[in-house]
C-alpha cells in the first residue's frame, strides 16, 4: 500500500536540503498562511484612540489651512462666492484631503514613524489636494483662484507638519512614562536580540517593549536576557495563541534557515506582525532596494554617492541660514546675556576649545549657563553625579548651573551664538555634537570617523538620545549620521530638533509644577537650604547634616535616596553630604 510523502520529505524536496542538514525542529511542516490572518482584530490597546486622536489633528490643520486661504484671504473679492459657499468649499477640500492621506497611508505606524517618509507623503498629499481644488472648482464652475490654491497647499502641508510634530511630542513624552506602548516578543537570544532589546530601551519613541524572548536558554542567560526568557522558539506560537500580542520581532541570526522560514509562516499564520532583523547596522533604509532573485527576497544595498552639489548647498544653506539666523536673535541673545552678566557679574559668553572637521581645533561659543568656576568644580560633580556612560559626561540636575542657565540650557537658547561658528565654517547646522578634545582621546578608531564632516549645532544623537546614558547611543547615531547623510536628512533632523526642544520645555515646566506641589522643597526653600549646607560644609559630616536639618546620616552612604518616605537630597545637599563623606 503506497503511503503518502511524510511532512520531512516534503520538506527537504522543497528546500533542497539532506536529512543531515535538517535539525529536530526543522523537520516539522511549514503551515500555510492563513487567508485573511493579517486582517486579524488583535489591536494593542489604546491604538484605535491613537489613530482617532492624529486624525483630528489632521482634520484641524487642513481645515484651518483652507479656511485661511478661502474664508479670510480675499484681497481680491470673487463674484458669486460668498462666505458661506467658501466654509462648504473648505469642509469639502478638508473631507477630500483626509481621504487622500488615508490613501498615502499615513495613518499607519510603520509609514508615520519613519519621518522622512512621512513628509514626502504630506507634501504629495498637499500638492494633489491643491491641484484638485483647483481643477475641480473648473468642473463643478466654481471660483477658486489659482493663488488661493496655492497658499491653502503650502498652509495645508505647514499645518500638517506642525500638528503632527505636537502630536509626535506629546505621545513620545507619554511613551517616556510607559504609556501607549505595546508588547512584542523577541524571537531569538543571541548577541543580535540584545541589541534589539537595546535598542528598544534606548528609543522609547518606538513604542515597542519586549514582553518575552524565545530561543536558547543558555544565549539568554549570558546575553542578560534571562530574566525575559519564556521558553524555546517553537513555544512562541503557544504564547500567542493564549496571549494578545501584536508582533515579534525576529534576530535571524539566531535561528537556522529551515527554521526561521517554519516559524515565521506560523507567525503570519496566527496573525501577528513580524519584523526581521537584516544583519545590517547603520545603513539607512533609503539606502535598500528589494532586488529578488529568482523570487527568492533578496536587498541590494545602494552605494552612498552624494553628489557635491549637495556637499555645496548643505555648505550654501549654513552661510545663508546663520546669517538670517544672527540678524534675527541678535537682540535676544544680547537680552539673555546681559541677564547673564547682571546676574552673578560674570562673563556673557562661554568659550571652548573643540574638536571639529579633520580633528582641527576651534573655539565654540555659548551664552554663559554655569558659574563662573564651572570647570574647577568639573572634577568633582563629575565623580557624584554622572550619568553618561563611556567619556561623556551629564548631570540632569548639575549644581553649576544658575538659575537663568537652567532655563536657557532647555530651551537651547545658550546655542544661537554658535550660528558665529558656523558662519566662519568651524561648524555646520547639523552635523555630530561637536566633542571635547579629552572626549576624542578616548574614542575608539571608529569612532574617529564622525571627524569626516563638520560638527552641528544640533544632530541626529541631539534628537533621538540627548537624554540616553549610554555611550553606544551616542557612537551609533554619530557614525550613521556620517555615513548616511543627506540635504534631505538634514532638513528632517531640524524639523526633529524643534520637536525635541518642545518636548524638553514641556518636561520642564513639568517638573517645576510638581516641585511646587505641598510637601515639596520650593525654590526659595531650596535656595535657603542649599546656602545652609554651604556654610556648614567645612563642619564635620554628623555636624554638617544636623544643620541641614533633615535628619539624615552619614552612615547611610547613599546620595539622593529616597527612604522611609525621606525627602531626597537638593543638588548642593549632595555636594556637601559627598564632600563630608570624603572627609
Amino acid at each position: 500500500m503506497a503511503h503518502p510523502p511524510s511532512s520531512d520529505r516534503v520538506l527537504n524536496e522543497a528546500s533542497g536540503l539532506t536529512r543531515d542538514d535538517v535539525t529536530r525542529d526543522t523537520v516539522k511542516p511549514m503551515t500555510p498562511i492563513r487567508p485573511g490572518a493579517l486582517s486579524s482584530n488583535r489591536r494593542p490597546p489604546g491604538s484605535l484612540w491613537l489613530r482617532w486622536v492624529l486624525v483630528f489633528v489632521d482634520t484641524e490643520a487642513v481645515f484651518l489651512a483652507w479656511a485661511v486661504a478661502l474664508v479670510f484671504y480675499q484681497r481680491i473679492p470673487i463674484a458669486g462666492r460668498s462666505s458661506t459657499s467658501s466654509v462648504m468649499i473648505t469642509v469639502v477640500i478638508t473631507a477630500t484631503g483626509l481621504l487622500i492621506m488615508a490613501t498615502q497611508d499615513l495613518y499607519l505606524t510603520r509609514v508615520s514613524n519613519i519621518r522622512a517618509v512621512e513628509m514626502t507623503r504630506i507634501f504629495r498629499t498637499s500638492v494633489i489636494t491643491a491641484a484638485g481644488a483647483g481643477f475641480g472648482a473648473e468642473i463643478v464652475d466654481l471660483e477658486i483662484a489659482a493663488a488661493e490654491a496655492i497658499i491653502g497647499g503650502t498652509l495645508m502641508m505647514t499645518f500638517l507638519v506642525i500638528g503632527r510634530s505636537t502630536f509626535r511630542t506629546w505621545l513620545n513624552a507619554r511613551r517616556e512614562q510607559g504609556e501607549y506602548r505595546r508588547p512584542v516578543l523577541l524571537l531569538g537570544a543571541n548577541a543580535e536580540a540584545r541589541g534589539l532589546y537595546d535598542l528598544l530601551n534606548t528609543h522609547t519613541e518606538i513604542g515597542l517593549t519586549v514582553a518575552a524572548v524565545y530561543g536558547d536558554s543558555r544565549q539568554a542567560e549570558a546575553n542578560g536576557l534571562d530574566q525575559l526568557w519564556a521558553g524555546t522558539a517553537d513555544q512562541i506560537i503557544e504564547w500567542i495563541r493564549k496571549e494578545q500580542v501584536t508582533g515579534v520581532l525576529v534576530a535571524t541570526s539566531a535561528l537556522a534557515t529551515p527554521e526561521l522560514n517554519r516559524i515565521v509562516r506560523e507567525l503570519l499564520s496566527a496573525g501577528v506582525h513580524v519584523q526581521l532583523t537584516s544583519g545590517l547596522r547603520g545603513i539607512a533604509s533609503r539606502r535598500l532596494r528589494a532586488q529578488p532573485l529568482a523570487h527568492e527576497p533578496m536587498i541590494y544595498l545602494e552605494q552612498l554617492n552624494l553628489a557635491r552639489w549637495q556637499l555645496m548647498l548643505k555648505r550654501m544653506l549654513d552661510i545663508v541660514l546663520a546669517t538670517l539666523g544672527l540678524i534675527l536673535t541678535a537682540p535676544l541673545i544680547m537680552m539673555f546675556a546681559l541677564v547673564v552678566k547682571l546676574t552673578d557679574r560674570g562673563p556673557m559668553f562661554f568659550r571652548q576649545e573643540r574638536v571639529g572637521r579633520d580633528g582641527e581645533l576651534f573655539k565654540m561659543v555659548k551664552i554663559r549657563t554655569m558659574v563662573v568656576d564651572a570647570e574647577e568644580r568639573l572634577a568633582e560633580v563629575r565623580s557624584a553625579q554622572n550619568e553618561r556612560s563611556g567619556p561623556l559626561f551629564k548631570a540632569d540636575r548639575d549644581p553649576r548651573f544658575t538659575r537663568i542657565g537652567r532655563m536657557l540650557d532647555i530651551t537651547s537658547i545658550n546655542e544661537l551664538p554658535q550660528l558665529w561658528n558656523v558662519l566662519k565654517g568651524d561648524m555646520s547646522l547639523v552635523g555630530p555634537r561637536p566633542a571635547l578634545p579629552s572626549e576624542v582621546a578616548e574614542f575608539d578608531p571608529e569612532l574617529h570617523a564622525r571627524s569626516q564632516v563638520r560638527p552641528g549645532i544640533t544632530g541626529l544623537w541631539q534628537v533621538e538620545a540627548r537624554d540616553n546614558p549610554d555611550f553606544s547611543a551616542y557612537k551609533r547615531l554619530d557614525l550613521h549620521y556620517v555615513e548616511n547623510w543627506s540635504v534631505t536628512f538634514d532638513f528632517i533632523i531640524v524639523l526633529q530638533t524643534a520637536e525635541s526642544i518642545l518636548a524638553r520645555v514641556v518636561r520642564g515646566i513639568t517638573r517645576r509644577a510638581a516641585s511646587q506641589e505641598p510637601g515639596v522643597v520650593h525654590d526659595n526653600e531650596t535656595e535657603q537650604e542649599n546656602a545652609v549646607s554651604r556654610r556648614v560644609a567645612a563642619q564635620s559630616d554628623h555636624e554638617a547634616i544636623a544643620a541641614v536639618g533633615l535628619g539624615r546620616s552619614v552612615e547611610r552612604g547613599t546620595q539622593g535616596s529616597v527612604d522611609d518616605g525621606e525627602k531626597p537630597f537638593t543638588d548642593d545637599e549632595a555636594v556637601a553630604h559627598r564632600s563630608a563623606e570624603l572627609g
